[in-house]
């Protein structure tokens, strides 16, 4: 069995059509190509909606990523800030229990141990 070469002009598609159009009658190989011209235009649409939209959404993460940037700083300054505060607040209630050891306890006892905090 020999197989035609199609010519390199888009014969290819013709041979086709024509083998296609030899299957069924006229009416419905143009309702096939209509409906394939309709998905390609619904494709080409989409396809431009998503090019508009990344677009769109690159522009809307760059302005967003700074500002990401500048709060992730903020609240990193704010952690030290507060471990610092802690940290002093640990070191007065040592110094208060040292110098003052009975009356400590006795606050103690009377309000309860102090949680400990995690580090």
């Amino acid at each position: 069995m020999q197989t035609e070469t199609p010519p390199a002009d888009g014969g290819l598609q013709g041979s086709l059509l024509s083998g296609i159009g030899s299957l069924s009658d006229t009416h419905t190989l143009e309702h096939i190509l209509l409906k394939q011209q309709e998905i390609r235009n619904r494709l080409q649409s989409t396809t431009r909606t998503l090019q508009v939209f990344n677009i769109f959404s690159a522009a809307r993460f760059s302005e967003n990523s700074a500002i990401v940037q500048d709060y992730a700083k903020l609240l990193s300054i704010t952690q030290s800030d507060l471990e610092q505060v802690f940290q002093r607040v640990r070191a007065l209630k040592r110094t208060v229990a040292d110098a003052h050891a009975d009356k400590y306890q006795q606050v103690i006892s009377e309000i309860g141990p102090m949680p400990e905090l995690e580090d």
